[in-house]
């Protein structure tokens, strides 16, 4: 027997509410901001009830006709910007969101849910997850040699996506996946990381990139150093990464004008492990120590360097 719709005259009205902590970071983009919806209602045998794009500045709540005590499939999209095409729950669970350039926030960060089986009351509350991750950054210069200098210039995500799978575990898929220049901040934006917040600590600088999660891919890691691939292995490029351009001066080196001294790091959640997952906040701290200097490898780029006269 197939499914049908319910009669409209057996609705009632009901009110989906979008859970969201408050937002202190003006500087950065909305993290917690949702200005338009796309949800998908399906019923028993997901069969697709309603679809609703819904638009407001800090929308909160969307009012809908659902039976009460009837269960439920939400799929809810946050600030794509558009009415989404109307799609099944499988195709769906295929959809993808693309970025037109790393830091679009205009409508907001990307978010979706999905909650099956809900059933239908008064209120429902829909908790949505960001389909980005944020990066908190930290210099520490405590343990430089006293006379070394270095200042951040700018900061960027290399191998950072373009797109999401919206509502599975996602993954740049090839080079064509990834920005050819990622998100970056750079001149008066990097000042956070060249102010001390407390003794040779520096105060937070704030990075976003899509899910990014490629996986286990080295073995034997047993420090930073080793979290590298080797110049002809292609299995790196497709890994999220840092990348700082910094002014340096010692007394017996400084960069060239133009040219930086550049620092490079893997993200992921091991040392052999390449994952950015969605809606998780990192806290990294750089700490370079004694000349700053200590290692020669895509790591540590000391090519703009030079000796003193």
């Amino acid at each position: 027997m197939a499914c049908q719709k319910f009669p409209p005259q057996a609705a009632e009205e009901v009110r989906l509410h979008f859970f969201c902590e408050p937002d202190v970071r003006s500087a950065n983009p909305p993290e917690n901001t949702v200005d338009d919806v796309n949800i998908f209602i399906f019923g028993p045998g997901d069969v697709a009830e309603e679809h609703i794009w819904a638009r407001g500045e800090n929308l909160s709540e969307v009012k809908v006709f659902l039976i009460k005590g009837v269960p439920y499939t939400f799929y809810v999209c946050a600030n794509m910007g558009y009415r989404m095409a109307d799609a099944s729950a499988k195709e769906l669970e295929l959809s993808r969101y693309y970025l037109t350039y790393p830091d679009e926030f205009s409508h907001g960060i990307p978010m979706s849910a999905i909650s099956r089986n809900i059933i239908a009351d008064d209120d429902i509350t829909l908790e949505l997850t960001r389909c980005m991750a944020k990066l908190e950054l930290r210099m520490d210069r405590s343990k430089l040699y006293n006379g070394v200098n270095i200042d951040i210039e700018s900061i960027e995500v290399g191998a950072c996506p373009r797109s999401v799978a919206l509502f599975a575990r996602s993954k740049a898929r090839s080079t064509d996946d990834l920005f050819p220049k990622g998100y970056i901040k750079s001149g008066s934006e990097t000042s956070p990381l060249n102010t001390d917040q407390e003794a040779g600590l520096s105060a937070p600088l704030n990075l976003y990139l899509l899910e990014n999660c490629q996986g286990t891919l080295l073995e034997g890691a047993t420090g930073p150093e080793d979290k590298v691939f080797g110049s002809l292995e292609k299995t790196g490029e497709l890994c999220s990464y840092v990348e700082i351009h910094a002014s340096y001066r010692s007394e017996r080196y400084c960069n060239r004008p133009g040219e930086y001294l550049i620092y490079r790091f893997y993200l992921g959640e091991s040392l052999d492990n390449f994952d950015v997952r969605r809606n998780v906040s990192y806290s990294i701290v750089v700490r370079p120590e004694g000349s700053g200097l200590n290692e020669t490898s895509w790591r540590v780029d000391r090519s703009a360097l030079e000796p003193l006269q």
